[in-house]
């Protein structure tokens, strides 16, 4: 059982919940668990992979970010790790 859990009937209320709303909370508690025994390349690598995911699907699945992105002729290709977000402009709002 994960550390975040003091007894079982914390753990069963999460899983309950977990089941009921179709979550990964359970995962992403022991993945947060473990983060914290990794490198800091492990942590940059890891950054950079969840990056790519959501550059990919901001631009497939959302029009302002494809626009966005068309303009200043990017394609989810160009941002491949924290250091290329300089390339795309801060929000704003």
């Amino acid at each position: 059982m994960m550390k975040y859990f003091k007894n079982s009937i914390t753990y069963s209320v999460f899983l309950a919940a977990e089941l009921k709303n179709k979550t990964n909370i359970l995962n992403s508690i022991k993945l947060i668990e473990e983060m914290h025994l990794w490198s800091k390349a492990d942590v940059r690598t890891w950054q950079n992979r969840k990056l790519k995911i959501l550059i990919n699907h901001s631009y497939d699945n959302t029009f302002y970010y494809h626009n966005l992105m068309e303009k200043l002729h990017l394609t989810p290709k160009d941002i491949n790790t924290t250091e290329d977000l300089f390339k795309l402009p801060a929000l704003t709002k």
